[in-house]
């Protein structure tokens, strides 16, 4: 079913979008051979579209302000009319990823939780790979 939603998504994008979500999945699946794999249709429990869809990788328990929680991705992939924005949820308040995805990683725009790039060719993936594995390797030791 999973495999199924992400192959029809990957329909809806276009084709220069596609190969690099594409090779953006292959890369992650490497590096994260473990990590269950997910897809999320954008769309809360009442049918209103909060987000883009997004393909995850891994899993945490989110916790909301109000206190309620949510089984989330750790690593999410998606397409928007700008690019390709990956998501790297579910790390301590205490790590800054913008210190480990120095400028090396190309033409990238960090924040708190997400690296949005136009195209896979304008950002480093030897330095994507190396920043991805330790982030979540001090997740996991945190």
């Amino acid at each position: 079913m999973i495999q199924q939603q992400i192959q029809t998504y990957l329909k809806s994008i276009p084709p220069e979008k596609r190969a690099d979500l594409i090779d953006l999945q292959k890369l992650i699946s490497e590096l994260f051979p473990n990590y269950p794999l997910s897809f999320h249709t954008g769309y809360d429990t009442t049918g209103k579209q909060v987000s883009n869809p997004s393909i995850g990788y891994g899993n945490y328990l989110h916790t909301f302000s109000n206190g309620t929680t949510s089984s989330m991705y750790q690593i999410g992939l998606s397409v928007n009319n700008n690019g390709i924005s990956i998501y790297l949820l579910g790390l301590s308040k205490s790590i800054n990823i913008k210190e480990i995805f120095t400028s090396n990683i190309g033409k990238a725009q960090i924040t708190g939780y997400c690296i949005k790039f136009k195209r896979l060719s304008e950002i480093n993936l030897q330095i994507l790979g190396k920043g991805l594995t330790t982030l979540y390797a001090t997740a996991a030791s945190n």
